[in-house]
């Protein structure tokens, strides 16, 4: 399945993932690409597409998705989705090589 989401007129994602359900530990994304350049600002709107995406799965799915939203170098943000339900945030993580 496709996902497409225009920003703008210059700027637009387009997200491919699994027809069925993946297996267990196996992600449901196969590829994400950008036409365009996103800047910082496109974070929030690109993170609410990244929920109307995963809730739908949920949904059409009847299953729990767990996702990990890259928001910055060193950051992700752990998403649950489950069917009829918002999604949750469930935990962050700080990953800095560099400062190890």
């Amino acid at each position: 399945m496709k996902f497409v989401h225009g920003f703008s007129r210059s700027l637009s994602c387009e997200v491919v993932v699994c027809d069925e359900p993946p297996d267990k530990g196996q992600s449901l994304v196969q590829s994400v690409e950008w036409i365009g350049q996103p800047k910082r600002k496109h974070l929030p709107e690109y993170l609410r597409f990244c929920h109307v995406v995963n809730s739908h799965l949920a949904d059409l799915w009847q299953m729990s998705i767990l996702q990990l939203l890259h928001t910055s170098p060193t950051n992700w943000e752990a998403w649950k989705y489950r069917p009829g339900q918002a999604p949750k945030r469930i935990d962050d993580i700080n990953f800095n090589p560099e400062g190890a």
